[in-house]
Parts: structure tokens; C-alpha cells; sequence
């Protein structure tokens, strides 16, 4: 007999969505001009997550990248779990994550998939972003 990882899936889809918060990632895309130095904005994807907050620790911050963590503070950083049924694409480093009332980006994220076939949910690290609000194109 397998073990039934769809219904395991399912159940951690389900408790993200009843413990968690419902909201967004956003993935800006960007033209850098050498002329005047600057990125203009040229698209934003956006898709509908639900997810739970967990405060950075040193023991959750293990696994992120050590180049993203330089100079920075544990209030600076927060560790997500996120919901990979609702999401409309995978969670990966420099995506956006507005959550209460500020803007975090991610530096890290890796998916749970013990059955190598689908991903339960993403544990992602992000870092507090000096943006104030997700850019528009």
C-alpha cells in the first residue's frame, strides 16, 4: 500500500487556507537602461496565495541565501509557508510578497515534495522590501 500524497496535499492546501492569509505574489518583470541607470517597470504577474507567516528565527533562516541576509536584522526577515494548490506559478527569489502592510522580497524558496511528483506546500524566506507598494508598468 502507497501513501496517499494527493490527500496529504490537499490537507496542507486546506490548513494554509483556514490558519493562513489570503494574498498575492507578484512577479515584476524589468528593462534596466544603461543611459540614465535606471529599471523601468514592463509587467507584473500577480497570482492568489494563501499562506502563514512565521517570524524569522536562526533555525528558519538556516537554508536562505547568506548574500541576501548581509546587514540585515531577524525583524528584517520573515519565513512563509505557502500554499502550492492555489498558486498560479512557483514562488522563486526577487518575487513580491505584500503582507501586513508591507512589501517582502523573496530570496529563497523550496518546495516540500517527498513524493517527487507534486509539491505539498513552499517554505520561502523573504526579506523586507524598500518598496512601499508593488510597482505598476
Amino acid at each position: 500500500m502507497s501513501f496517499d500524497y494527493e490527500a496529504s496535499r490537499k490537507t496542507a492546501s486546506q490548513l494554509i487556507a483556514n490558519f493562513g492569509v489570503k494574498t498575492q505574489i507578484h512577479r515584476v518583470a524589468s528593462t534596466y537602461d544603461q543611459v540614465t541607470g535606471e529599471d523601468s517597470v514592463d509587467s507584473v504577474a500577480a497570482t492568489d496565495i494563501n499562506l502563514v507567516s512565521l517570524p524569522a528565527s536562526k533555525g528558519t533562516i538556516q537554508a536562505f541565501d547568506n548574500r541576501q541576509l548581509e546587514g540585515l536584522t531577524l525583524d528584517q526577515l520573515r519565513f512563509f509557508m505557502v500554499e502550492a494548490l492555489a498558486s498560479g506559478f512557483e514562488p522563486t527569489g526577487s518575487d513580491l510578497i505584500q503582507f501586513d502592510g508591507k512589501i517582502w522580497e523573496i530570496v529563497g524558496a523550496t518546495p516540500l515534495n517527498p513524493s517527487g511528483a507534486k509539491n505539498l506546500l513552499f517554505n520561502v524566506g523573504a526579506k523586507r522590501s524598500a518598496l512601499t507598494a508593488i510597482p505598476t508598468p
